[in-house]
Formats: C-alpha cells, structure tokens, sequence
C-alpha cells in the first residue's frame, strides 16, 4: 500500500490532523487544477482559506485554475508566509477580483496573478475624487523580481508600488 493524505483543507472531522503529516516542513505546494473555489468564508470546507497559514516553511505556493473566488485569505495566511517567494494564482477566471498585494510577505519574488478578473491591487477602494484609482497601502516588495497581472480587469498599476527589484511586468 502507500501513504494516503487528505489535501482537501477540510479539518472539520479533526482539527489537529494537519500537524501529522508534517506540513510546518513543506516548501513547495502545487494544488493546481483542483476544485477550490473560495475560501470557509463561502461555505466551502474544500476552500482556500487561513488554513494554508500552517505551510509556515512554504517557499512556493501554485493553486493554478482551481476556480478560487474571493475573499482569499491575503492578511490572515499569505501574508503570513515569511518564506515565500513564488506565487501563482492564474487562470481562476473571474473569482479573484481582488489581489492585496500589500499583505505578501517581503521575500516574495514571482507572483502570476495573470487570467483572472482582477480589479485593484490594494484592499482599500479609492475615496470618490481620488486621481489614483487604485489608491490604497503601500505595496511594499524590496524582492518582487516579476509580476504577471495580464489578462485581468486592471485599468493602472497603483502608484504606490515600491517594487525597486521588479524585472519583469
């Protein structure tokens, strides 16, 4: 036989049953092309959502078409993955509306954002009479060496992007 784990983040059944198969230690994660949809916000136990918080050593986090659809938990787990440095959330279609660039942990270096229907790239609206429409936080990413944003709703980049390492748009 082999070694069966459940990867469908629904730990209603038990709660504690991640710590078991060592997730603390894993660096990639690919769950590309699988039914995610949104996060337990939605009523989704299968979502993508604070759960992926626990991959505390993830480097590279690829959830490719599986249908994701907001809220995606940007400052509750994303934002708390220190390590990470690639991010690929493309071609979810039109569930992703809003990416918060801002809450991405500073290491992060390739993010492909491409093929979704995303809006802004800040969690915050513009204020009515606001010249920058995609006003919002800061985005602080001293190591974002590429950034994929095509095919989305984007009409401008934020002005406030501090991405001094940025090679590739």
């Amino acid at each position: 036989s082999g070694i069966e784990i459940d990867l469908s983040l629904d730990s209603s059944d038990n709660p504690g049953r991640w710590q078991s198969y060592g997730e603390e230690d894993i660096t990639n994660l690919d769950v590309s092309d699988n039914e995610l949809t949104g996060g337990s916000d939605n009523g989704n136990a299968n979502g993508f959502d604070e759960r992926i918080a626990k991959f505390v050593s993830l480097k590279s986090l690829r959830a490719r078409r599986c249908h994701l659809t907001d809220p995606l938990p940007w400052s509750k787990a994303l934002g708390r993955l220190d390590n990470l440095t690639i991010l690929d959330l493309s071609g979810n279609g039109d569930g992703i509306r809003v990416a918060m660039l801002e809450y991405l942990p500073m290491a992060i270096r390739e993010v492909d954002l491409s093929g979704n229907a995303i809006e802004r790239l800040t969690e915050v609206v513009a204020v009515s009479g606001d010249s920058d429409a995609n006003a919002g936080p800061a985005i602080v990413l001293p190591n974002l060496v590429s950034l994929d944003v095509s095919s989305n709703r984007l009409t401008a980049l934020p002005s406030n992007m501090e991405v001094p390492s940025l090679q590739t748009l």
